[in-house]
């Protein structure tokens, strides 16, 4: 296959972009010298932060359901579905130790996409 050059074309642009971005940051935290100015610039990043993920969704049920469960030796694995927003279902994988009863701390982790979905190595 015979390389043109522009294989990467959008990503070489973004990451052109951003190492601008690192540089105008960079200068603009170098010229901050009093807390006013540091404040300042924490307030105008917090709303840029907020105009750049807003609006939020509206909070949904989760609607949590179990799918299924693998029973194992020392702990079983329930297949769980919950939304995320109305009508969009992510799934999960819950590791529950058999000697566990009542309430313990636990941590949901987004799969992200590879081919191996879920189950890829950690």
């Amino acid at each position: 296959m015979t390389r043109n050059g522009y294989q990467h074309m959008v990503l070489d642009d973004y990451v052109r972009r951003l190492r601008e971005k690192r540089e105008e940051r960079q200068a603009r935290l170098q010229s901050i010298r009093t807390e006013a100015q540091a404040r300042a610039y924490q307030e105008e990043t917090l709303a840029a932060i907020h105009r750049a993920f807003a609006p939020r969704p509206a909070k949904c049920a989760l609607e949590p359901k179990v799918a299924g469960t693998i029973e194992l030796d020392t702990y079983r694995v329930d297949k769980l579905m919950f939304q995320s927003r109305p009508g969009v279902w992510v799934t999960a994988s819950l590791y529950v130790p058999n000697e566990i009863n009542g309430k313990a701390p636990a941590v949901v982790g987004a799969c992200g996409h590879s081919m191996e979905g879920k189950a890829t190595g950690v």
